[in-house]
């Protein structure tokens, strides 16, 4: 039942904030929100032809304490209909027990296409099924890989340039009273811009 699925998600989060956060910290609430979708979408996701997978630092395994639950809902021809009520079912209920919770849906036609997009290419390398056509999730990312090791000039250029701003917005997380660990130069997106720039090469 979907509430039993919100009261686990709730009691994983009361367990948890009495543990000081790192790293096992990011893998035991991901998996908690990862078990509450799975559940939630179990009688709306087909098996065939719409998955439902996180993207981002969800789909790496490290949502922290205030991060966003970044969902992407990709289909191959699936209806408007059937579409909302994966929406309804989903999505709905992880904002209405206050979770951040940032949602695409697309068909996997648009998904690729948004793959020149720099900040679109990077979650994609990332994106991790959570239900539904565990195919359908492989091709975006195998065929995000294709497009990226096809072009891998321009996409590497996008990538440094995005860093650069990136970094004069945040500044140096070693020289400033109040770094910003994620976005700041030597932070937590600079390790992940080094992967996702070998992931054009390999």
């Amino acid at each position: 039942m979907p509430t039993s699925a919100l009261d686990d998600l709730q009691q994983a989060r009361t367990r948890l904030a009495d543990i000081t956060p790192g790293r096992r910290w990011c893998r035991d609430w991901t998996d908690a929100v990862d078990d509450c979708v799975r559940t939630l979408g179990a009688s709306t996701v087909r098996s065939h032809g719409i998955a439902v997978a996180a993207l981002g630092g969800h789909g790496r395994r490290e949502l922290c304490p205030a991060s966003d639950v970044d969902l992407l809902v990709v289909h191959d021809r699936a209806s408007d209909d059937e579409l909302s009520e994966v929406v309804r079912s989903v999505v709905t209920p992880l904002w209405d027990v206050g979770l951040k919770v940032g949602h695409a849906v697309r068909d996997v036609r648009a998904v690729l296409d948004s793959v020149d997009d720099i900040e679109s290419a990077t979650a994609l390398l990332d994106v991790r099924v959570l239900l539904g056509d565990t195919d359908l999730g492989q091709r975006v990312r195998t065929e995000t890989l294709r497009r990226i090791r096809r072009r891998p000039d321009a996409y590497l250029e996008a990538l440094h340039a995005a860093d650069l701003s990136r970094r004069a917005r945040a500044g140096d997380a070693a020289e400033v009273l109040e770094p910003d660990l994620k976005n700041g130069a030597g932070g937590l997106r600079d390790v992940q811009s080094l992967r996702w720039a070998a992931a054009a090469l390999v």
